[in-house]
């Protein structure tokens, strides 16, 4: 980077230490997360609200963390973090079609897509403890799931069908976060 008065500078984006810990890996991880985190947040409220998750909207947080992921890996130039998102992302969305086709009035084709993206983001902050990650992920999202069943038999929220999407989306948030 460059500061001042057009000075080559040692310095990154514009920090006045001489050397920090920011680097274009550490910035392109953290549009990653932000990129998440956000797709994750409008899709939720989608889904509460219509019991949908949008072909449109989970393609656009998959391509978006695609590119994040392989702009790091290409400053890196260490390319085992793609076959560990790749694995995850076709074992989750796999697994949970598998599920799917065994029972589509419970686990819905848009819930299926979004296990694409979320199996990535796990695979690529599991590496090779994919299986593992996506377990636990399964576990917390299904517990967030019944805490959803239990407010709507209550009656104090959500009509309808229990929107799974949320529930995933905080589970891989959580699991994300711990392994990261």
């Amino acid at each position: 980077p460059y500061r001042g008065h057009g000075k080559r500078s040692n310095r990154c984006f514009g920090s006045p230490l001489p050397h920090c810990s920011v680097t274009a890996q550490t910035v392109f991880n953290d549009l990653a997360w932000l990129w998440l985190i956000g797709w994750l947040v409008a899709l939720s409220l989608v889904d509460l609200r219509q019991h949908r998750l949008p072909t449109s909207m989970v393609s656009r947080l998959a391509a978006g963390l695609v590119a994040l992921h392989v702009a790091v890996v290409l400053i890196e130039d260490r390319p085992a973090p793609l076959f560990w998102a790749l694995l995850g992302m076709v074992g989750f969305a796999g697994f949970l079609y598998l599920i799917h086709r065994r029972a589509p009035e419970g686990l819905g084709g848009g819930d299926v897509r979004l296990a694409g993206p979320l199996g990535w983001q796990l695979g690529w902050v599991a590496g090779s403890d994919i299986f593992l990650a996506v377990a636990l992920t399964l576990i917390v999202a299904c517990g967030g799931a019944l805490m959803l069943l239990v407010l709507q038999r209550s009656g104090k929220r959500f009509t309808g069908p229990v929107a799974f999407g949320p529930p995933l989306a905080a589970a891989t948030l959580l699991i994300s976060a711990i392994w990261n």
